[in-house]
């Protein structure tokens, strides 16, 4: 028979990570650097489509690829971030 799997007893709500806030219960928690997540709309290199990309602003610069939700064909996705403002941004076809 297997053993129940024990409680997990970590760290919260007594040493929280930086920039989170703790309410009166569990439910209550404010993480003030999961608001760095910003929609940016873009146009896709071979079908044309405009799409809308979730961008992280928490990392300054990023480069990566990712799939056209639309067409499914690559592109190559580049951004600079400064004070949580997209600065730089730019899609490209990575094929």
């Amino acid at each position: 028979m297997p053993q129940p799997v024990p409680k997990y007893n970590g760290p919260y709500p007594e040493t929280p990570r930086p920039g989170v806030i703790i309410g009166s219960n569990r439910h209550n928690v404010i993480d003030r650097t999961m608001n760095r997540l910003q929609g940016q709309d873009a146009t896709c290199p071979h079908c044309w489509e405009t799409i809308n990309l979730t961008l992280d602003l928490s990392v300054p610069e990023q480069s990566y690829i990712e799939d056209c939700p639309v067409c499914c064909r690559p592109m190559l996705v580049s951004y600079a971030a400064t004070d949580d403002e997209v600065a730089e941004f730019s899609v490209e076809s990575a094929e």
